[in-house]
């Protein structure tokens, strides 16, 4: 089995290599044959490589522990989504998965080409290519998941504790699979350098991979932060760790990105904007594959040296030069068409916005990169927190301006309506948080930001399905189901701006006002925390030779109202040093109550019956839930946006509900 999985990566790699070779010089000598048999290749390393997945998992599933992947990170005792999930816990399975994804890419390519649409694809899957071949190659020479033992254990040493988790079923694929499918559009970018076709047409073709990469990075980052939060048990979701970070700045810039594309599209400008965002995107994407694989920099997330610094390194140099030279080389033809007539116009607030959110990038790379350079230069959460924070902030205020102004020129009396609708609103929110007692700035102004860009949001919208209505004679429902079937990208866009929005307001709620005690219980005892009282009932445990679970038990009520039982845990593993807490947490869309256990110890030496005295960190998180609902509305957002144009509507066509 092993040996027969690493043949057919031994022959993708050829092919890979092969398909290359005939795409380039079919496209150079606009050779058909040569790009047919190509694409042919390019199917063939599909198959090829999915072989090899199914027979790496095949291998975990079933137990084959002489191969040393599956011994290092499976055992017989665990469940189904997790034996699943260890196709990814490790650096080699990792890589494997990341290069399916990216000949998933490459067969995508070839099967949904159009004849007569061909100008772009030779270089593009070329490009697409050489980056599988280079995965490939990885995964061959350097971490290779069909690496056998000199013997076949009787048993594994089983997954990591902190992986346990439902978020280990989404996270690591979703960012492997949005960082994959990010070689499209980067691809279809060097194309059109090289083939001098540096209109709308390459924008249009990476538009819908670069919206689904851009949805999976932001959903993967998102699903990461609850991950780190029920997991961790320090009742935070971000720590601005280098590895965080590396997931956050392709995600900003490919946000940069997308908004750039839709004015190259709608005013044929942006044009220099946007062959630089998507190189950054990949390159910066590369960066953190890097660093993942490299000690250069401190995170729980790497996978430690594993000596892959080198060729990552070369191919972020090979990217970023390549990409520079040709830039250089096309950059009469990169001029823009446009001509911004007014500081209060849709293309304005475009351009600011990518300023403000490639700067936020830049940022973050700078601190994220400092350490390295210094061994003594700690950078500290702070630093994001004042330099970062403020400017996004900033960007969700012109997200809500953005569209209540039209191209060009706004409507005065829609901006002007829109801008009192949404400032009242906003006003009246901060008002009634200064009445409650609330004083800090801090988290008064994005707060007051954040509600104004979600009024403005749903009175644009609103306003759309009013004009809608009087126009085709249609009725509210039907004018509010046939605006978004009209322009999913744009009413897409608008839940999008308002998902960021109300993250916003659960990481600030989050932030400014948590609260957090410590106690060491006996049973029977009480804490309290606000308004909440908890009190400790028992300790309990179970497990066998490999695994051993202790909990407490808490009886927890706010006021006089009982909330129910609550059960945080301490995991310990046959394989792994020392214990992995899972938090207790009780989710509201108020405020979760947060508790975690952090050790213990007989309350009498000589007689364990009399019980254990334990530790406790208790927090109250307000509004954290409101990010775990931003990122479901991102989730909807994002993919209205991705989801196919159906077929416009006459006017004729549409509901009548008078006829």
């Amino acid at each position: 089995m092993a040996e027969l999985g690493y043949i057919t990566l031994v022959l993708a790699f050829a092919a890979s290599l092969f398909s290359v070779a005939a795409l380039i010089f079919g496209g150079k000598e606009g050779t058909s044959w040569l790009n047919r048999n190509a694409r042919k290749l390019v199917i063939a390393v599909f198959i090829l490589v999915t072989v090899a997945v199914v027979i790496l998992e095949t291998a975990i599933l079933t137990h084959h522990f002489e191969i040393r992947y599956v011994y290092q990170y499976t055992s017989k005792d665990m469940s189904l989504i997790y034996l699943i999930s260890a196709f990814w816990a490790g650096n080699a399975g990792s890589l494997l998965f990341w290069s399916w994804m990216i000949s998933i890419c490459g067969f995508v390519l070839v099967i949904r080409q159009r004849p007569g649409k061909r100008e772009l694809t030779p270089y593009t899957l070329a490009v697409v290519m050489a980056t599988k071949a280079f995965f490939t190659m990885l995964v061959l020479f350097f971490s290779n998941p069909f690496a056998r033992l000199d013997h076949a254990p009787s048993d594994g040493l089983g997954m990591n504790p902190l992986l346990e988790n439902p978020g280990m079923l989404l996270h690591p694929p979703t960012l492997l699979a949005g960082w994959a499918l990010f070689t499209v559009p980067f691809a279809f970018a060097v194309s059109a350098l090289i083939n001098n076709k540096l209109d709308n047409t390459w924008i249009s073709y990476a538009r819908r991979w670069t919206v689904m990469a851009w949805l999976l990075l932001g959903v993967g980052n998102i699903i990461g932060a609850w991950w780190a939060y029920a997991v961790l048990g320090w009742g935070g979701y971000w720590a601005w760790d280098p590895i965080e970070n590396a997931g956050l700045i392709p995600w900003l810039l490919s946000t940069a990105f997308i908004h750039s594309m839709v004015v190259q599209k709608r005013r044929g400008g942006f044009k220099l904007w946007n062959i630089t965002l998507i190189v950054a995107v990949f390159t910066t994407i590369m960066l953190g594959a890097f660093l993942t694989r490299s000690d250069i920099l401190q995170s729980v997330h790497t996978f430690g040296r594993t000596q892959m610094d080198l060729p990552f390194f070369g191919l972020m140099a090979v990217a970023l030069v390549g990409s520079i030279g040709l830039i250089i080389w096309r950059r009469k033809s990169l001029v823009s068409e446009m001509n911004i007539n007014s500081f209060l116009s849709r293309e304005a607030a475009f351009l600011l916005a990518n300023f403000l959110i490639v700067g936020a990038a830049v940022i973050t790379l700078t601190g994220t990169l400092a350490p390295a350079f210094s061994e003594t230069l700690t950078i500290e959460e702070s630093f994001f927190n004042q330099s970062v924070v403020p400017i996004l902030i900033a960007v969700i205020l012109l997200a809500g301006l953005c569209i209540t102004i039209g191209w060009r020129r706004p409507d005065a009396r829609r901006l002007r309506f829109t801008l009192i609708s949404s400032g009242t609103a906003a006003l009246a929110v901060t008002a009634g948080l200064l009445i409650a007692g609330i004083r800090e700035w801090y988290a008064i102004i994005p707060v007051l930001v954040s509600v104004f860009t979600i009024v403005s949001s749903i009175m644009v919208w609103l306003s759309d399905v009013h004009s809608r209505k009087r126009a085709l004679s249609e009725n509210y429902a039907a004018a509010s189901v046939n605006l978004v079937r009209s322009n999913r990208a744009r009413y897409g866009g608008y839940l999008v701006h308002i998902a960021i929005a109300i993250m916003a307001i659960g990481i600030v709620g989050s932030s400014v006002y948590d609260v957090e005690e410590y106690a060491i219980l006996t049973p029977g005892e009480t804490m309290t925390i606000k308004d909440y009282s908890v009190t400790y009932d028992n300790l309990l445990g179970d497990g066998d030779d490999g695994r051993m679970e202790v909990w407490a038990v808490l009886s927890a009520y706010k006021g006089d109202k009982y909330l129910g039982e609550m059960k945080p845990v301490r995991v310990f593993h046959r394989s792994y040093d020392g214990s992995v807490g899972r938090v207790a947490i009780r989710y509201s869309l108020i405020e979760d109550l947060y508790i975690s256990l952090s050790g213990w110890e007989p309350v009498d030496k000589d007689d364990h019956s009399k019980g254990y005295q334990a530790g406790f960190m208790v927090e109250v998180n307000p509004l954290v839930t409101w990010i775990w609902v931003g990122g479901g509305v991102l989730l909807v957002g994002g993919l209205l946006c991705y989801w196919p144009r159906g077929k416009r509507q006459s006017p004729s066509s549409s509901g009548n509900p008078q006829s």
